[in-house]
């Protein structure tokens, strides 16, 4: 048994040694295609035959060792020739290599151009350029151009004409001396005290500009033989050109008095006027003149009849004011007279009202 497993092996042996032999004559001889396909049958055999077995490596490439199978050397005795100690040393296999020019076989073509693409160093990355402006769609000619020059033009205008309104609010207690004349000459003089609020209004900008007052007043006179009360509730608009201005509105009012214990007596009245101020505004000084006619809405008092009266008017009653007012710091001094002519006598108040200046 011993003797047929040494004969086997050097059949094994001697088999490996001519197909490896044969592997690398048909490399050089065959076409790079064939060449490679029996050099990988050939590896297959004989990693198949023994893992270890050396394969001849294609010529010019880098080899790597490959461990050899120990192989039992036969003994001389057994079968009759000389055996030697150690086989025979072969190539070792490894994985084909391109085929080069040594050979005589043709290269690829494009592989020398494909190498030197890329040995060669990638060109530096460019700068983005600048991004454009999108174009538009329609070219500016000269009528677009006198266009967009008229429109904005315009909303500068627009802008320019649009206008703040500023006001200010003010409450002013009033305090002062009524007379009253009938037509037999007769005089009554109350003590008058009151209370005027409202809101003055204004554009904020230069002249010529409008201007406004809403306005409510509450009066009672008292005194010796004498007690009244009167209540006025309106508004005034009007132009102010430089330091002139010129306000109208309506009114609506109502009064009432009593003199001598009901010797005279105007009825209590309710009625609309239509009061018409001019005014002069020289910043500490304000100096004012106005007019106001005014009508009943009931019948429990006597019209005026201006043709037989002293007095020039018009409306069933007629009133005149006047008066300044005076800025001192952070008050305002106000003086003035209202005159009002009635079917009864004329009706006169003279009066004194401060106000501060920031209400």
């Amino acid at each position: 048994m011993r003797r047929f497993c040494t004969i086997l092996a050097n059949i094994t042996v001697w088999i490996t040694l001519s197909t490896a032999a044969s592997a690398q004559t048909l490399g050089t001889i065959l076409p790079e295609d064939d060449a490679s396909e029996t050099e990988q049958t050939s590896e297959t055999d004989a990693t198949d035959e023994s893992e270890a077995t050396p394969v001849p490596a294609a010529e010019g490439a880098p080899a790597e060792e490959a461990t050899p199978p120990e192989v039992e050397a036969p003994q001389a005795e057994d079968v009759g020739v000389e055996a030697t100690a150690e086989p025979a040393p072969v190539e070792q296999a490894v994985t084909p290599a391109p085929p080069t020019n040594d050979v005589g076989s043709e290269e690829a073509p494009g592989s020398e151009a494909q190498q030197a693409a890329q040995e060669q160093p990638a060109p530096p990355a460019q700068p983005a350029p600048p991004a454009q402006p999108a174009a538009t769609d329609t070219e500016s000619t000269p009528e677009t151009v006198e266009s967009d020059k008229s429109t904005a033009g315009t909303t500068e205008k627009a802008v320019r004409q649009k206008i703040d309104w500023d006001g200010q609010w003010y409450a002013r207690p009033v305090a002062g001396v009524g007379s009253f004349t009938d037509q037999e000459g007769e005089n009554w003089r109350p003590f008058v005290v009151g209370l005027t609020a409202g809101r003055r209004y204004w554009q904020d900008k230069r002249s010529p500009k409008w201007t406004g007052w809403h306005y409510a007043q509450l009066n009672y006179l008292w005194g010796p033989n004498a007690v009244g009360t009167e209540a006025q509730v309106g508004t005034l608009f009007g132009p102010k050109i430089g330091v002139f201005s010129l306000l109208a509105g309506p009114e609506v009012f109502y009064d009432e008095y009593n003199f001598d214990e009901g010797e005279v007596v105007l009825a209590a009245s309710t009625g609309v006027a239509a009061p018409i101020l001019l005014s002069a505004d020289l910043i500490l000084v304000k100096a004012y003149y106005g007019i106001e006619p005014r009508w009943f809405l009931d019948s429990a008092r006597q019209t005026v009849d201006w043709a037989a009266h002293a007095s020039d008017g018009f409306g069933n009653e007629f009133a005149e004011k006047y008066g300044v007012h005076v800025n001192l710091f952070l008050l305002q001094v106000d003086l003035g007279q209202t005159r009002t002519y009635t079917a009864y006598g004329t009706h006169t108040n003279w009066f004194v009202g401060v106000r501060f200046m920031d209400i």
